[in-house]
């Protein structure tokens, strides 16, 4: 447990201590940080639920080609990397290794989009950090590629956005989801992004969607083995939930002061409309959430650059007391927690 708070605990330091890095300085201590978190995640050892599943998926491309390698791991771009990993005798640590590059990538240029870099990062520890990218590694490396996707979108980079959503895809079909946020992406352009966004959406979607509706089908609707996940699909669509609420909330003030309001506008009509789904469909909802997970992080940790500085001050303290809390309450009661228990690392003794 205490390597899972020094994690927390690593960006509060940064972000509340009382002298700031400039230049060249901060891009190397945001490096180390970045390495840092990647070590964590990409050489963990029996950490997450999945572990020896991924373990066995890996072992059942031992006698493939690259061809046959991406087909029988569902997803072509993890099927590949894997089968790499293989023929490199890297194994499951490879595959880790480079699927946790993807997502710290992914979340520190994501994180250095918005105004508390070290803010998003505090509040992405427990669940985008620890929850998903140390236990869903396929999803974990989509949601690090959408992540880069969301900061082009910042940029108003409608081939980028693109592109990385189209990789995303290939580590986890379902972030094709993601693909009609490009019609958004510069709203003052006349319709050729617009046009080029819903092609590019129906296309992703007839290549990674439609040959593997019955496979998706089977794994999150009406599965029975997963009916315990009721409790994780409330507890991380509320938080989506109230992400949107709090982003409806201030939306004037995020007008005034963010280029961006579209994008948050859709991404909270989105995560108020999944909640309900989290009482019928509870584990195709659940999945569906984790693409929220870096929106709620840029929500809550925008907040305190919204309001006045004094105000905004006591929202940080308050968000990073939240975020601590929210992991206690997580680890000492989610079901599957003790997946989790104890945290191992190749580089740790023992």
């Amino acid at each position: 447990m205490l390597s899972y708070w020094l994690l927390l605990a690593a960006p509060v330091v940064s972000g509340m201590a009382p002298y700031r890095l400039h230049g060249g300085a901060r891009r190397v201590a945001v490096l180390i940080g970045a390495v840092l978190m990647t070590l964590a995640i990409g050489l963990r050892y029996r950490v997450g639920c999945d572990w020896f599943n991924y373990i066995g998926n890996m072992d059942q491309l031992n006698f493939t080609g690259p061809g046959e390698a991406m087909v029988i791991a569902t997803d072509p771009g993890y099927g590949l990397l894997s089968w790499v990993c293989l023929k490199l005798h890297l194994d499951i640590y490879g595959i880790n290794f480079f699927c946790a590059t993807i997502f710290s990538w992914g979340l520190f240029t994501f994180a250095s989009k918005q105004p508390l870099r070290w803010l998003t990062i505090v509040i992405a520890i427990p669940m985008l950090v620890i929850v998903v990218a140390m236990g869903f590694t396929r999803q974990a490396a989509a949601i690090g590629f959408l992540m880069l996707a969301f900061a082009a979108f910042s940029e108003k980079s409608l081939v980028r956005f693109l592109i990385f959503v189209a990789l995303a895809t290939t580590f986890h079909k379902t972030a094709v989801i993601m693909a009609p946020m490009a019609i958004l992406i510069d709203p003052s352009r006349k319709l050729g992004p617009l046009v080029i966004g819903a092609l590019a959406t129906a296309a992703l979607a007839a290549a990674f969607l439609t040959s593997k509706l019955d496979q998706l089908s089977h794994n999150y609707i009406g599965n029975a083995e997963w009916e315990g996940e009721g409790a994780a699909a409330i507890y991380r669509l509320g938080l989506n939930l109230l992400a949107a609420v709090a982003f409806f909330f201030c939306r004037k003030r995020w007008r005034a002061k963010y280029d961006d309001t579209r994008f948050y506008f859709a991404l909270s009509a989105a995560a108020v409309a999944a909640f309900p789904f989290a009482f019928i469909e509870p584990v195709a909802a659940d999945r569906m959430s984790l693409y929220l997970l870096p929106y709620q992080c840029a929500v809550f940790a925008r907040l305190p650059d919204i309001y006045s500085r004094r105000l905004g001050s006591w929202i940080a303290i308050a968000a990073v007391l939240a975020t601590a809390m929210l992991m206690h309450i997580w680890f000492t009661f989610a079901n599957n927690a003790w997946c989790w228990i104890p945290y191992q690392n190749l580089l740790l003794p023992g």
